[in-house]
């Protein structure tokens, strides 16, 4: 197994192992043995800290043929920085802002606007909602990822990056209800662990890589 050189700032005061519930660490060696079920949607999220990670596996993805990657980051409602244009400039895939009501096709990168709820109906479209905050987040983790597993059932995998906050946990379980795929980034590497350790901590099933192992984990999962 060949991987890749990665330099990943790590956290000034990593979590003991002692905050994590059960043994986390997986290897691809260990995670190839699972049956191998190709996404429908891969489903992309985090907050404080997830960016470079963001951009260095969309940048990495070796497949010609990619699902929809629905990417959903928390920014500050101040931040004028368009993440369209940051991650077009990384990826060699078509990257684009989601539209309300907007159809989903496959070999597209989807960044989820600020301010609006994201869904994913079961006729696979987007729509927006201007719901309350929800984990003091708008738009959330949870519905998106609760909306698309009734839509995509066990045909959804869902990434949680480095993150401040607890979002995306009970999305990530209701995934795993419908037999979809969690992969987390290992808290160890992350800038904020906080949003990975909560979904390791909940989510029995879920595979918990480095970095520079989710991309590798995604080529072999999208390979001929």
């Amino acid at each position: 197994m060949v991987f890749l050189d990665l330099e990943v700032k790590k956290p000034s005061n990593p979590p003991p192992l002692s905050h994590i519930s059960r043994p986390y660490l997986n290897t691809l060696k260990s995670i190839k043995k699972i049956m191998k079920i190709k996404p429908e949607i891969i489903l992309i999220g985090g907050s404080a800290g997830s960016l470079e990670v963001l951009i260095y596996i969309l940048s990495h993805l070796s497949m010609k043929y990619v699902p929809p990657i629905v990417v959903l980051i928390h920014t500050s409602e101040n931040n004028k920085s368009n993440l369209v244009e940051i991650i077009n400039f990384e990826t060699p895939f078509h990257v684009q802002s989601i539209q309300n009501f907007e159809t989903i096709f496959p070999n597209k990168v989807y960044i989820t606007p600020p301010m609006y709820h994201l869904q994913i109906e079961r006729d696979l479209t987007f729509s927006f909602s201007l719901g309350p905050k929800l984990n003091f987040s708008r738009p959330s983790l949870d519905i998106l990822f609760e909306s698309a597993a009734e839509a995509y059932k066990s045909k959804t995998l869902a990434i949680i990056l480095s993150g401040a906050s607890t979002d995306g946990t009970d999305g990530a379980i209701r995934i795993a209800e419908f037999g979809g795929t969690i992969v987390v980034q290992d808290p160890l590497t992350a800038e904020v662990p906080i949003m990975p350790l909560s979904v390791i901590n909940n989510v029995d099933s879920a595979i918990v890589l480095k970095t520079e192992e989710i991309v590798q984990y995604l080529n072999y999962l999208m390979g001929d």
